[in-house]
């Protein structure tokens, strides 16, 4: 069969704009417990490996390039393994990950029939575990015991769909709470879970994350793809899923392929040096009150809109999403070469104790926003 060079080429850019990626992991045999053998786990076991390798979560280690090491290791029941070991013996297959497990046979039913010929009618009980080989943290977790009238393959099938969607790269060292948004190289911070799942940009879903101000920004949006590839390259600290499909900005959608969403933000470290500015600016970019009491009730700031080019700026609107920023007025255009200064009262009643971070957006035609941000801690 002839394959059409295009076709890959194709694949492998969705695959880079969408941030695809695996993990490589080695399977060990399972266990076998209570009422079944070594060569009916073994058969079972080979199921749940098809099953996983049809998923595209992981890639599988094949054990006729490691049988070696893999029976080394497998002379222990995977239960009784240590985490040196798992250390050990993962980074000699060059793997990511180990899957272990225990698979049990548990009977439903016992005829008479059934004692003279040695059969019986049951479930079996399976139980897996992926374990991190740079720590020794679980990944994920599979478990689920066979339903009446179930065949052995679905139930597998469920196994496998349990590790996938149970399946998290972060290695727990307790380096960033996974509820609290996660600073990368001192500038991006990213939300902590991802948003879902979505066809096409979901304008609204962060349009109210921000009018809510979710843990404090207004300003939440979609990865850049240099951002993305950041992120996936980091996925223990940013936590992204090496299986799942990513946006990183509005083109990706394309309105057939299910996208998940991660949100990112900006923190700017703004220099108030302005050299060679040749597109308009604001004057400062942003305002940091640090402590402001409570008692003040509102503190007041202002910035310049900057217009250095030749043309006349139309300017569209300025915005705040949160309610507690008052912008004072102002003209709607700004002639060649000069500026205008922009008026703002920020409310701090009611909000003692709070760490507050705004963002004013000066819409221009024809141009991305310009930002002006506010940061302050209320005591």
């Amino acid at each position: 069969m002839k394959i059409n060079k295009y076709a890959i080429l194709l694949l492998l850019l969705v695959m880079q704009l969408t941030g695809y990626s695996q993990i490589d992991i080695a399977i060990l045999d399972f266990d076998h417990g209570v009422g079944i053998s070594q060569e009916n786990v073994s058969g079972l076991q080979q199921m749940l490996t098809t099953e996983l390798n049809n998923t595209k979560e992981f890639r599988i280690k094949e054990r006729d390039r490691s049988s070696d090491l893999l029976a080394e290791l497998e002379r222990k029941k995977g239960s009784e393994i240590t985490l040196e070991e798992i250390k050990k013996y993962g980074q000699l297959l060059g793997v990511d990950a180990i899957l272990v497990g225990t698979i049990n046979y548990q009977v439903r039913e016992r005829t008479l029939e059934d004692v003279q010929t040695d059969m019986s009618k049951g479930e079996y009980n399976v139980d897996a575990r992926l374990v991190s080989v740079s720590t020794g943290s679980l990944l994920s977790t599979g478990g689920d015991m066979q339903h009446s009238n179930e065949t052995t393959r679905s139930l597998m099938k469920r196994i496998a769909a349990q590790l996938v969607d149970n399946y998290s790269d972060k290695d727990g060292d307790g380096s960033a709470s996974p509820t609290d948004p996660i600073e990368m190289l001192g500038y991006l911070i990213v939300y902590p879970t991802d948003l879902g799942v979505f066809t096409s940009y979901p304008f609204d879903t962060i349009d109210r994350l921000n009018r809510q101000a979710s843990f404090g920004y207004n300003d939440w949006r979609l990865p850049s793809k240099e951002e993305l590839d950041l992120m996936l390259s980091n996925k223990n600290i940013s936590g992204l899923r090496g299986n799942k499909l990513y946006a990183s900005n509005l083109s990706t959608f394309s309105g057939s392929v299910p996208l998940n969403v991660r949100l990112v933000r900006s923190k700017v470290i703004v220099s108030e040096t302005v050299e060679d500015k040749s597109e308009p600016y604001l004057s400062p970019a942003s305002k940091n009150f640090g402590m402001v009491p409570m008692l003040k009730r509102k503190v007041s700031t202002s910035f310049k809109i900057v217009n250095p080019t030749s043309s006349t700026l139309e300017i569209e609107g300025i915005k705040c999403a949160s309610s507690i920023v008052k912008i004072g007025p102002y003209p709607s255009s700004i002639r060649p070469g000069e500026s205008i200064e922009i008026n703002l009262d920020i409310a701090t009643a009611k909000r003692q104790g709070m760490t507050l971070h705004r963002d004013v957006k000066v819409y221009i035609k024809d141009m991305e926003p310009l930002i002006f941000k506010i940061d302050m801690q209320v005591k």
